[in-house]
């Protein structure tokens, strides 16, 4: 798990947390974020490093559809 700080949700202000997913035969990892809160359904999906999506979901703003 990274170092890096997961701010809470731009939406509902609730926590988050990294998701790794392994696409069989692909030795690409692909992490993803997503808001803990049920009803809220935020998410962000990446390819690049698990710091990188960290830095992305970040730089979100809660005016974004």
């Amino acid at each position: 798990m990274s170092k890096t700080t997961i701010k809470p949700c731009p939406f509902c202000g609730s926590a988050a947390r990294v998701e790794t997913t392994d696409y069989g035969d692909n030795p690409t990892k692909y992490y993803s974020i997503e808001c803990l809160n049920d009803s809220c359904f935020a998410s962000i999906e990446f390819g690049g490093t698990e710091e990188e999506t960290i830095a992305a979901w970040n730089r979100r703003t809660g005016d974004q559809t």
